[in-house]
């Protein structure tokens, strides 16, 4: 939910709590009833541009609340759980309340800063329109944003986002990137490694000094469902240890919600599973208009001249379809911000 007022505020987080319940002691809060429709952004309607108004209408809403509280209840409790960090939006001050009949009312959103840059989606769509290429210095600048980002998603706040797109990263007045929308329920297939589509179960492999399994811990699903041979077995941090991906043949599995979609991705979700067992799998899973599959994703240079050779690579290698030739994220932080101060 985003709010243009006096003091410019976007983005909305629903919780659905009663005030009492909320993490933070000092907020404010505004009356739903209060907001104006100004503008419906992109995505799935779950952002909205409004406006604060003197009159408030007591009339309907309810629907849309309840629903944005379904699919958002979660998220103010991650972002207050995640280390601060300048590319990550904050936790929100400002509330959004509404009441239901007699009942207290209960949190359904949070206001935060508008940001003048608008998301990196409109920004990319804008150059394209007008046929020009974004400045490389700038392109590097972004890349080291992100590169930071998704570092200290993984290595130090140990969760993941699952939704890394251009329309959820805004630009602040500074020309920096701020990550946002942390509805981990639903990944696009644009930005979904082929790997993580569900229909694949991964574990850590330990090998020991002469080559052989000293242990494993096992990643979701029964070994008796699974055929082991043509998945992708890619190195991660510590020589002696790999990851190791088996197909998955077992009866349908869900632990989504009926209504999130039929595609395997949307039946199976692996990022909370791999975060929870096996988190090394999520990083060169985050390293990735209609894509109908992740495995149509597909690298275009044409008319890219202006790119450096070195840049290219990193990105083919960030796309490779076996994790096992991906960087991990310490060497694409290193490779962004050498590029970014050269």
């Amino acid at each position: 939910m985003r709010v243009l007022g006096d003091e410019d505020c976007m983005y909305n987080y629903g919780v659905g709590k009663p005030l009492p319940a909320l993490k933070t002691t000092e907020c404010t809060t505004v009356d739903f009833t209060n907001l104006a429709r100004f503008e419906q952004l992109g995505g799935k309607g779950c952002a909205t541009l409004v406006r604060l108004r003197d009159e408030p209408d007591r009339d309907g809403g309810d629907g849309t609340v309840r629903d944005l509280i379904r699919y958002w209840h979660d998220a103010d409790n991650l972002l207050h759980r995640i280390p601060p960090h300048p590319n990550i939006m904050p936790p929100p001050t400002t509330f959004v309340t509404i009441g239901f009949g007699d009942n207290p009312p209960v949190v359904c959103g949070g206001l935060q800063p508008f940001y003048p840059g608008r998301d990196v989606g409109e920004r990319l769509e804008e150059s394209n329109r007008r046929g020009e290429h974004l400045p490389l210095a700038l392109k590097a600048h972004w890349c080291a944003n992100m590169a930071a980002t998704i570092a200290h998603v993984y290595r130090v706040a140990h969760t993941y986002h699952m939704d890394i797109k251009p329309g959820n990263v805004v630009i602040d007045r500074n020309s920096d990137l701020v990550l946002c929308d942390w509805e981990q329920s639903d990944a696009p297939p644009t930005t979904l490694a082929p790997e993580a589509d569900g229909t694949w179960d991964v574990e850590v492999v330990v090998l020991g000094g002469d080559g052989g399994r000293q242990d494993v811990r096992a990643g979701e699903g029964d070994d008796n469902d699974r055929s082991e041979g043509d998945g992708p077995a890619p190195r991660v941090p510590g020589a002696q240890s790999r990851l190791v991906y088996t197909k998955y043949h077992g009866p349908s599995r869900r632990n989504t919600e009926e209504e999130v979609g039929d595609a395997s991705w949307h039946q199976w979700n692996v990022f909370p599973l791999w975060n929870a067992e096996c988190p090394l799998a999520l990083e060169p899973a985050m390293d990735f208009d209609e894509i109908e599959h992740p495995n149509d994703l597909a690298t275009d240079w044409d008319g890219t001249e202006d790119i450096p050779e070195l840049w290219r690579g990193m990105v083919d290698r960030c796309m490779a379809e076996d994790p096992n030739e991906r960087p991990d994220v310490v060497e694409v932080v290193r490779f962004w911000e050498n590029a970014r101060d050269d």
